[in-house]
């Protein structure tokens, strides 16, 4: 090969061809990079994905101890690379924090991530920070509380869609192909980091849920939570992340301690359930242009025609037939009969007035014959109403003997 003099460390790319004694030949461009004192060649590789984690800004020391041991770097809760247990569904109430791991320097933004949810079609992203030194780009959410306090994301389905516009410091964009299909996640094909097939481009595609309370996590029976986590949380109360019996995933909020805030959330966030549906990527589209192309004229918006509503009349209610109302008014006299000594020995009453006999007339009728003053001849008128007491008449048709005349018949 020939001798290049590079000058100084940097990015190279150059073409070789080959031919062979038949005069055939091929060739293709490489890039590499070159660096160090004694003329070292790395040929650029894709960069690729090695880890994926979650977290919470709320966690404690403590419980951050007992959840990654002695790993110094620790980004968060490292997600299972294997299929089965890629879904278990994350328990904790309180997550709001997303970091990758690749596996040499990139150059990363914080819009080269989407997450994105069934409930959310998109999580916005709040800070974004890239550590040069570990190769790790984290990405935090800030949550509102929700009734009981949490400030994480809320029972999901989440979709990471890494876009390719990540690259290296050679500039090869990143290997980011996912071996299992987010749409055929629960297979049981063997799949492992680091990401990519080999050759730089292609996105990455990247599934897991979350259900806050589901301290069981148990991707055969995940959906919601249920008297299980209940009693999980329960039977290690007041434990803490230094207790041999204390279990990170029934510390909800990730204090170091399981407490009654623990169990709080676990009882009312009982039967909540895992949305239905999967998340969907979302592609951004850039708008196309043809200068050469005849402008399109859309066709003129017609209104449709008004039409009125017909008018129709109010229906004509004749007026009811009603019957004139029963009159309660009475006017009573009595007259006398047989021999008069001073007392009425059978006296009767007429009656004229409309409507049947209200129940008080009877009262006014008893009234007037105890009334009457032993002449031979009494005439007396009296209005009545429905006011007269019924112990009044039963006292009057206790005391006097009389009979009821209804248009001249006895009654």
């Amino acid at each position: 090969f020939q001798s290049l003099d590079i000058g100084e460390q940097r990015t190279v790319a150059a073409t070789f061809r080959v031919t062979d004694s038949h005069g055939l030949s091929s060739q293709a461009t490489v890039r590499f990079y070159v660096e160090g004192t004694d003329n070292d060649v790395n040929v650029a590789a894709p960069p690729r994905i090695e880890q994926v984690a979650v977290s919470s800004s709320g966690w404690s020391a403590e419980f951050r101890a007992a959840l990654f041991g002695n790993v110094s770097d620790a980004t968060g809760y490292v997600l299972s690379a294997n299929s089965g247990q890629q879904l278990a569904p994350l328990p904790w109430a309180n997550l709001n924090t997303i970091s990758i791991r690749f596996d040499q320097a990139v150059a990363i933004d914080s819009s080269d991530l989407q997450i994105i949810g069934v409930k959310r079609t998109s999580y916005d992203v709040a800070n974004f920070a890239y550590n040069a030194d570990t190769h790790v780009a984290t990405w935090r959410m800030q949550f509102a509380a929700d009734k009981l306090g949490a400030d994480g994301f809320p029972a999901d389905r989440i979709l990471l869609r890494l876009s390719d516009d990540v690259t290296n410091v050679a500039g090869q964009h990143l290997d980011g192909e996912w071996l299992t299909n987010p749409q055929d996640i629960e297979s049981e094909t063997p799949v492992q980091f680091p990401s990519g097939d080999g050759a730089a481009g292609g996105d990455f595609y990247f599934r897991f849920d979350v259900l806050p309370g589901d301290v069981a996590q148990m991707p055969a029976q995940a959906g919601f939570v249920n008297i299980v986590d209940t009693s999980i949380v329960q039977s290690r109360l007041d434990t803490t992340s230094e207790s041999n019996s204390y279990v990170a995933s029934a510390d909800l909020d990730g204090s170091g301690e399981i407490d009654l805030t623990d169990l709080t959330y676990v009882r009312l966030l009982q039967f909540t359930l895992l949305p239905e549906g999967q998340p969907h990527a979302i592609f951004p589209t850039d708008p196309v242009t043809n200068v050469d192309a005849d402008p399109v004229v859309p066709d003129p918006v017609v209104p449709d025609p008004v039409v009125p509503d017909p008018v129709v009349p109010d229906p004509v209610v004749p007026d009811p037939v009603t019957t004139p109302p029963k009159s309660n008014g009475v006017s009573l006299g009595t007259r006398p009969r047989g021999a008069v000594d001073g007392v009425f020995t059978d006296p009767s009453f007429y009656a004229s007035f409309v409507g049947p006999l209200p129940l008080a007339a009877y009262s006014a009728l008893a009234a007037v014959a105890a009334e009457a003053d032993q002449s031979d001849d009494v005439a007396d008128e009296l209005a009545t109403d429905e006011a007269f007491a019924v112990d009044l008449l039963v006292q009057a048709l206790a005391s006097v003997d009389r009979q009821c005349v209804w248009r001249d018949e006895v009654i």
